[in-house]
């Protein structure tokens, strides 16, 4: 068995390893760089990633913030233009529109320009309304049964007058049928009174003429 050269072996050493191993080493770095790189490019997008979702969640936040405020705000918007809260509004529209104006309305002090101080505003007219509205139909009332009794008096005072009427117009015709018979008997005693002249005259001439043949004779 002839002796290896130890110059020859290191040789073949170092060009079988550039030949086999060289390209595997590289092809291997290459590889772990390729890692390298997809890892870093993997980190920078996760961070890019969790950037942006800190981002959406501070957007949502800030979104949530802003619209809890908007609904405060609008509650105590609500709340003052009501003067209260809505059931207590609701409650004095159900009670007010059935009717019920004796119930007591609770309105806040200082802002007057609200639903709830209208409310107790129109409470106050409706109920001097209703009461003008009951006293004039007290008066109409009144007035209907002082004109019924003034009606029932008119009528027995007609009554008694037509009666009177009555009563007059019969004498009246009593009047006149005396008036007539009186009439007719002064007629009759002028008719007696002529004749009666006449023959008185007659009578006084007649006895003229035989006192004047008396005194002749």
């Amino acid at each position: 068995m002839a002796a290896i050269d130890p110059k020859t072996a290191n040789d073949e050493v170092t060009a079988l390893y550039h030949s086999q191993f060289l390209p595997i080493q590289v092809s291997l770095q290459s590889l772990i760089d390729d890692v390298s790189q997809f890892d870093e490019q993997s980190n920078e997008q996760a961070q890019k990633h969790q950037r942006s979702v800190y981002t959406v969640i501070a957007i949502l936040v800030a979104v949530l913030v802003i619209l809890l405020g908007w609904i405060v705000v609008l509650s105590r918007s609500i709340q003052q233009a009501l003067g209260g809260e809505p059931d207590y509004a609701a409650h004095l529209c159900r009670q007010i529109a059935g009717g019920d104006l004796t119930i007591a309305v609770d309105a806040p002090t200082g802002n007057q320009e609200n639903l709830i101080a209208e409310m107790r505003d129109m409470k106050h007219h409706l109920t001097t309304i209703i009461r003008r509205i009951k006293h004039s139909a007290e008066s109409i009332t009144t007035g209907a049964h002082e004109i019924a009794a003034g009606n029932n008096d008119l009528s027995q005072r007609t009554e008694e007058q037509a009666v009177s009427l009555e009563e007059t117009a019969s004498s009246m015709e009593r009047l006149a049928g005396t008036v007539r018979q009186s009439a007719e008997n002064a007629r009759q005693a002028a008719s007696l009174a002529e004749n009666a002249s006449g023959v008185a005259a007659s009578r006084s001439a007649l006895a003229a003429r035989r006192t004047c043949a008396n005194i002749h004779s």
